[in-house]
Parts: structure tokens; sequence; C-alpha cells
């Protein structure tokens, strides 16, 4: 299991987007901006749909990130293969480990406890 908390600069920053519509500050890494990183478009050289250019930490962070995922396609394990500088925890209900995907990677745990709890005990039951 993973978390990517990483802003798009495109997102918050004239300097990156000047015609993209602009998110709030509390707006992290927003549902599929994950993508952006995944299919690096950070390291494309050509015009993408929207006008928008990466920061030299968001070309690295697009690197990083998949160096995870060949490793994960090709050995079935994303620590395997290219060095990653963090490992990625197997997810388990007990250590609740998971990979915060940032500028700096870190392992984290209990991804937002509080806010599963709604579904968890007064939807689920549990």
């Amino acid at each position: 299991m993973y978390v990517m908390t990483q802003q798009l600069k495109c997102h918050h920053d004239d300097e990156y987007a000047v015609s993209m519509k602009k998110k709030p500050d509390f707006c992290q890494c927003d549902h599929e901006d994950d993508i952006v990183f995944t299919f690096g478009m950070p390291l494309m050289n050509g015009e993408l749909l929207t006008k928008c250019k990466f920061s030299s930490d968001e070309i690295e962070l697009s690197k990083a990130w998949i160096k995870y995922l060949v490793n994960f396609a090709t050995t079935g394990n994303p620590n395997k293969g290219k060095k990653v500088n963090v490992k990625w925890p197997l997810y388990d209900l007990n250590s609740k480990q998971h990979l915060k995907v940032q500028m700096e990677m870190a392992v984290d745990d209990h991804l937002i406890e509080e806010r599963c709890k709604l579904w968890q005990k007064t939807i689920l039951g549990l």
C-alpha cells in the first residue's frame, strides 16, 4: 500500500502552469495526480495537453517512483532490482505500514486511521 502526498507545482504555482486552474494549498496529491509520476510525464520533453513544466524535484520523484513500479513488474517485489532508497514494506494488518511517496520517500503507518473508523465502525459495523 502507498499514499502519494506530493503536490504538483503546476496545480499551485503559476510559474509551472499559467493556464491551469490552481488548487487550494491543503490539497496535496489529489486523485489521479500520481498518474503524472507513474507515466513519467515530468521526464517528457514534448508538450503535454496542458502547458505545464515540472521542477527538478518532480523529475527525480518520477524516476524514483518508476523504479519501484518496474521492480515490482519484473520481480514481483518493488524493492528488488534497481536500487531504491527506502524499502516499501509489505502491508499487514498488524503494522499497517505503507510507503509515503513524496520528494523524500518514507515509511509511515496507520494511514488516515481516524477517517477509516467511519467505514469500519459506522458503515461496516466492525
